[in-house]
């Protein structure tokens, strides 16, 4: 049906009941605005990606031309489509389907905002490119618009019926339109969707469903590397069955997926913050900090595996830097996803009673208690957004909130840190540590006297801050940035992921290493760091001396040890000088005769001293001895028999020591060694003595070894009736 007069819509009515008069057979009759007849034939184009360049930036032989020519004819049926009339516009969406696919093919296969950087570099097609957005996005405006003007214009009820009923819009292309225009056309874009939503509730309905399909794309990633779940019940089917072999594309596919849905979720919240609510209520904040804390490090892990090579090292970085771009959209949509009830709690605050507030307040703290487990996300979290700010601004709003669950709830956040976290300094305290410059200084000077060097300890935790959420820089270009955003850790953060570094840290190496400073002894009169002291005390070690392993001593035990004698020729000759010993030959002869050592009978040497005259103790002498006179004793000592014994022998003879020692010996080696027997004759025959006190003994010292239990346990079943 074709229209030969123009649109009469004098009455101002909506398009659900206006009608066109047209002429059929020579019959003027009025036909619907919203019509299948008033729908044109036509064969359309649908977008396609552009082709890839080679290595040299070259393209294959005509793929280039073939692609512009292409999309000259798609830019004309977008113009076309565009350029209808107001009832032929949506009669042509809804009872043409291959328009609304012609529209759709742009939105699948087009290039998101964070992969735009991999467009091919060429001009023409660049040029190209920026139309067809251009005008898909003034299709996508035109189909969410309600009022053109005052002739044309539908009801918002009509509108939410036919962008519903007929799938012009879905949950699944408003994330692919937030993924392609969240960024430069925010504030269009959340006017589009707010709309979608406000003529359409049913929407509501299907985000809530949406979030489902959600956890099972973060579920599958996980059990894609066998990361271990909490329940097996939550993963599909179809999901279970991974044990197939990683490789570096599978690897590059699962971080491209995990990178695009968290965008997506962090995109939906960030345009439509409603939609916050949503999963909040299903808990989806736990689903990322489960996915933040296992599935994340594991994909770290298979990067570093398969991909971290000499002849890959392009494409690691380039991974690498999705995936740390996938924990700061995780962070930020947690974010989003749990302040979404603060926030409606402050445009609502007036209206909500204290208990209301007060239980607000709790679920907030409930769900950030329910965290504490996983460290590494509550470290990330803390960094970003710290938790101290945030609950101060809560015992604020609440005055009723627990307070000793607030204070533990920080306390354990951190307890996540390895070292203690480095409090922010107010102005006061860095005005204080900060060198005060003299007057004379120029501004220029003034400027670099306030950017001190920071070194050692907070010069470490500072490089530590920043590769823990961008581990993939070397600690060398981190201290280059740090020194020039004058030593602010978020801020070098910022810069290196939304790519707003100066020029001369963009030429740098990211992998750059940390070369310590040389000492050139500026150092001097201010003391020395901590790092410094301590490389000072491991010069001084001498490591020539320091054994590995289990050092061997010369002694085989404590027997051989005690019987080693030779300190005494060390100390030989200085006993020898100091007169304590008479010579070095002198060695004692068991042959000697001692027998009157004990008179004084020795011959006086030149030069000896007069010697006190030898006096027998008055216990060894005898009762006749006692009266008798010196000259009586010297008689009687010449009547002695020399074969016979001394009279006043009281030192034994060292040979009969010896043989009353071997007599002795020989006498305990000849006896039967002790039987120590407990097994004996057989029951019924008779026990041996011997036997019987073996047994005793046995029982009786059973709690010197271990095992020395059993007598225990085995009184107590007798006294239990368990033992016959």
């Amino acid at each position: 049906m074709h229209h030969n007069g123009t649109q009469n819509n004098d009455d101002c009515k909506p398009l659900g009941s206006l009608t066109i008069p047209h002429l059929k057979d020579g019959v003027l009759v009025h036909v619907p605005a919203l019509h299948e007849g008033w729908v044109q034939t036509r064969c359309y184009l649908f977008y396609t990606p552009p082709p890839q360049q080679e290595s040299d930036g070259s393209f294959l032989l005509g793929a280039k031309e073939n692609w512009l020519d292409t999309m000259e004819f798609f830019c004309q049926d977008l113009e076309w489509l565009l350029h209808l009339e107001h009832y032929r516009f949506w009669s042509q969406i809804v009872f043409d389907q291959a328009a609304m696919d012609m529209v759709l093919s742009f939105l699948q296969d087009s290039y998101p905002f964070y992969m735009i950087s991999e467009f091919p570099c060429d001009e023409e097609m660049w040029k190209m490119y920026q139309n067809i957005h251009r005008l898909i996005f003034l299709i996508i405006n035109r189909l969410a618009t309600h009022t053109e003007s005052k002739t044309d214009y539908m009801t918002p009820k009509l509108l939410g019926e036919l962008i519903y009923n007929n799938y012009i819009f879905t949950i699944p292309v408003l994330i692919d339109l937030c993924l392609i225009y969240g960024q430069e056309n925010r504030q269009q874009l959340m006017k589009i969707i707010n709309t979608v939503f406000e003529v359409q509730p049913q929407y509501q309905c299907d985000l809530a469903k949406s979030i489902g399909y959600f956890t099972q794309a973060l579920l599958g990633v996980g059990m894609r590397l066998d990361v271990p779940l909490q329940s097996a019940a939550e993963v599909p089917t179809r999901l279970k069955s991974t044990k197939n072999r990683l490789t570096v594309e599978t690897l590059t596919d699962l971080i491209n997926h995990v990178l695009d849905s968290a965008i997506s979720i962090s995109s939906l919240l960030d345009i439509y913050p409603p939609a916050c609510a949503a999963f909040h209520q299903q808990l989806f904040e736990l689903r990322i900090v489960s996915f933040y804390e296992n599935t994340i490090p594991e994909l770290y892990h298979k990067l570093e595996v398969l991909v971290n090579r000499d002849t890959t090292q392009e494409l690691y970085k380039k991974l690498k830097t999705k995936l740390e771009m996938t924990r700061v959209e995780l962070l930020k949509a947690f974010r989003d996803m749990l302040s979404s009830s603060i926030n409606d709690m402050l445009v609502k605050k007036d209206n909500l009673s204290p208990a209301e507030v007060k239980a607000i307040v709790d679920d907030y703290v409930s769900v950030l208690s329910d965290c504490l487990g996983d460290k590494r996300f509550v470290r990330d979290y803390h960094k970003k957004y710290p938790l101290d700010q945030d609950l101060d601004m809560l015992a604020q709003l609440c005055p009723e909130m627990d307070k000793l669950k607030s204070d533990y709830l920080l306390e354990a956040a951190l307890a996540c840190f390895d070292t203690p976290p480095i409090r922010k300094k107010s102005e006061r305290e860095r005005a204080a540590i900060r060198p005060v410059s003299p007057p004379s200084q120029e501004p220029e000077e003034e400027a670099k006297a306030t950017k001190q060097k920071v070194s050692g300890v907070r010069l470490d935790s500072l490089i530590t801050q920043v590769k823990d959420i961008l581990p993939h820089l070397g600690d060398g270009f981190v201290e280059r940035c740090l020194q020039y955003y004058d030593y602010v850790s978020d801020a070098v953060v910022n810069g290196v992921l939304e790519g707003q570094l100066p020029p001369e840290l963009q030429v740098l190496d990211y992998t750059l290493p940390r070369i310590p400073p040389e000492d050139d002894g500026t150092n001097e009169g201010h003391g020395l760091s901590l790092e410094q002291e301590e490389d000072d005390e491991l010069d001084k070690i001498d490591y020539t001396k320091s054994h590995r392993g289990k050092r061997k001593g010369p002694y085989r035990d404590l027997r051989q040890m005690m019987k080693d004698k030779s300190h005494r020729e060390e100390f030989r000759d200085l006993y020898a000088r100091l007169g304590v010993v008479e010579s070095v030959d002198d060695v004692y002869d068991d042959e000697y005769d001692d027998t009157y050592d004990h008179l004084d009978v020795s011959v006086e040497d030149e030069g000896d001293l007069e010697r006190r005259p030898f006096v027998v103790p008055r216990v060894l002498r005898q009762k006749d001895d006692s009266e008798s006179s010196d000259e009586e004793a010297e008689v009687e000592e010449d009547d002695v028999d020399e074969s016979g014994p001394p009279r006043d022998q009281f030192v034994p003879n060292p040979e009969e020591i010896r043989a009353r020692a071997e007599q002795r010996r020989l006498a305990r080696t000849s006896h039967k060694p002790k039987s120590r027997d407990v097994i004996g004759q057989p029951k019924g025959h008779g026990q041996e003595k011997q036997v019987t006190i073996n047994r005793s003994n046995k029982t009786a010292h059973k709690s010197t070894r271990g095992n020395h239990n059993r007598r225990v346990g085995a009184q107590r079943k007798r006294q239990q009736g368990m033992v016959a």
